[in-house]
This record gives structure tokens, C-alpha cells and sequence, in this order.
């Protein structure tokens, strides 16, 4: 859900509940109230012991994961209701943004996986607060967690890059590029100050520009290469980064190829 405040006149905005309901019932299937409006929200908004707050001119998007209880059909649409405070401090609560929802079945992924040995599975859809928290994907047979605070080595399988076998491997490593700002969202609303507390080395805002257009045209690159079977594409990705233009101290790029059937099966 993207919500923004479009007016400078209206001042700020301070949202502090947010209901979601099904098609024709005023029965929510789930509320979220003050501090989880945070936890949902991002970029994260300023956060008020009553909700988030919304700036003049400023947007934030909602992330809704919704599980529906036992037994209960998937309802034909939603309907929301958003409670407020504006900037007189006047309560005011807006009702709508109803949808229609798609009645076509679900597709269900579960083994056996048919269509050749490159599938990955990752990143599934939750409320997870980052989708470096807690996530689980298999691979190669081997279930590995990545969280920035990892359990011990023994506990969970080995890294997933260095474990992936059965397709090309292209890592691309961005120098000077804080995590944030591989989001283009992030880079038009990060304040100067905030660059200062994400900011890496003595690299500057317009080095992170820099970078950020750079990872672009990469990823354009390996789209076409891979999905589209583009030569020129391939031939951009087997270069240097110095070949194909990228300033000095920017990037550096490390290629794994697909190993065999009768390689991976040696190890």
C-alpha cells in the first residue's frame, strides 16, 4: 500500500492505525496500531509513540502480508480503513482503497521441481522486518539461513553463493555503495545527514549516484544475457569493468561458471 501526503499545506500527518478488511464485512483481518505501523512501513517514516508520521510531501509504502484464519475462503476483494491525526490535531479517519482480488488458484511450488536442475528458491513473501532477518533458502539440497547475526557455523549450511553449482555465478561487489542505496526510492528521500551515517569510506553522493546507475546497467546486462539469450549482453558481462567503462575504485566483479553434472557430482 503507498500512501503520501501530497499537499504542504496539509503539515504532516501522523498515521496511527491502519485496518485491513475483507469484500462486504466489517470484521478486519488484521490491524496494525502505532509502533507495528512502523515495522511495515518503508523507507521507515518518522516514528511517533502514536504511529508513524508523514511529512509534507513525503510517501512510504506499506508491506501487508495477511493470513487469512482456518477454514476461511479467500475473500473477492479488501477494503481499508486509516485512522490519523493532522496537524491541528484534529483525529480524522478515511475509509476505502477497496481492490478486487484475483480468484485464479494459487500456484503451489513443492517438489519434484521439473524443467532442468536451475531453480532457487528465496526470499519468500512474510513480515519479516528485512529480508536479511531470519530468511531460509535451499539449495544444492542444503538449507542455509542468511541473518546478519548468524547462529554458529555448525548449525547452518554453508554459504549460498560459494554452494551455487548448477548456473552461472556473476557477483558484482560495489565499493562505495551503502546497503540503502541500491534503492533508488531511498537515494531521493536520504538527507544529508543521513548520508553522513551510511556513508562508506570518503566516498560522496554523487560517487553513490555513480554506482547505483552502474548496477543498473549490469543488471539490464545479465537480464538480457540470461532471459533474452542477447550475445551483445553476454559479451558486456565477460568484460572488466575498466573495459566496459567503469571509473577506477567503483566495482569489482568475480565470474563462477556452471560446473558439469559430472563435476558437481565428483564433490
Amino acid at each position: 500500500m503507498h500512501l503520501t501526503n501530497f499537499y504542504a499545506s496539509n503539515g504532516p500527518l501522523h498515521l496511527n492505525e491502519l485496518s485491513v478488511f475483507p469484500q462486504g464485512s466489517s470484521i478486519p483481518l488484521v490491524t496494525y496500531k502505532r509502533k507495528e505501523l512502523a515495522e511495515i512501513a518503508k523507507p521507515r517514516p518518522e516514528e511517533t509513540a502514536e504511529g508513524i508520521t508523514l511529512a509534507a510531501g513525503s510517501r512510504t509504502v506499506l508491506f501487508l502480508w495477511i493470513t487469512l484464519p482456518d477454514g476461511m475462503a479467500p475473500p473477492l476483494g479488501l477494503w481499508h480503513r486509516m485512522s490519523f491525526q493532522d496537524a491541528k490535531g484534529r483525529q480524522r479517519t478515511l475509509q476505502g482503497a477497496a481492490l478486487t482480488l484475483a480468484q485464479k488458484p494459487a500456484i503451489v511450488i513443492a517438489p519434484p521441481l521439473r524443467g532442468g536442475r536451475n531453480w532457487l528458491v528465496s526470499e519468500g513473501p512474510g513480515n519479516a522486518h528485512s529480508h536479511n532477518w531470519g530468511s531460509l533458502l535451499a539449495l544444492n539440497g542444503v538449507v542455509t539461513m542468511e541473518k546478519n547475526n548468524a547462529p554458529p557455523a555448525d548449525k547452518v549450511g554453508p554459504n549460498v553463493l560459494n554452494a551455487w553449482i548448477h548456473g552461472d555465478l556473476l557477483t558484482v561487489n560495489m565499493l562505495g555503495m551503502a546497503h540503502p542505496e541500491f534503492s533508488s526510492m531511498f537515494q531521493r528521500r536520504e538527507s544529508a545527514q543521513r548520508f553522513v551515517e551510511n556513508q562508506v569510506a570518503d566516498y560522496e553522493r554523487e560517487d553513490a549516484n555513480t554506482s547505483y546507475a552502474w548496477v543498473a546497467l549490469y543488471t539490464l546486462n545479465f537480464l538480457d544475457a540470461y532471459l533474452k539469450h542477447d550475445a551483445s549482453a553476454k559479451a558486456f558481462l565477460e568484460k572488466t569493468p575498466a573495459e566496459n567503462g567503469v571509473p577506477k575504485h567503483f566495482m569489482g566483479i568475480k565470474f563462477s561458471p556452471a560446473q558439469k553434472p559430472s563435476d558437481a557430482n565428483s564433490r
